[in-house]
């Protein structure tokens, strides 16, 4: 395989990389901005806690 060709796949992988990291960075986010919206309306952690102790 030529440099060049391994340079262009990596810069492909690289790129390729990177998209799918912010495409899960988002996902990640926007569960856990649900998980948090849900958990504060339900306050189920706070009774949770009180009860473990």
């Amino acid at each position: 395989m030529s440099p060049q060709l391994i340079a262009l796949l990596w810069e492909a992988f690289k790129a390729a990389l990177s998209a799918f990291a912010a495409v899960l960075v988002q996902a990640m986010m926007a569960h856990f901005n649900m998980f948090m919206s849900t958990s504060m309306s339900t306050s189920d952690f706070s009774s949770a806690s009180d009860e473990t102790y």
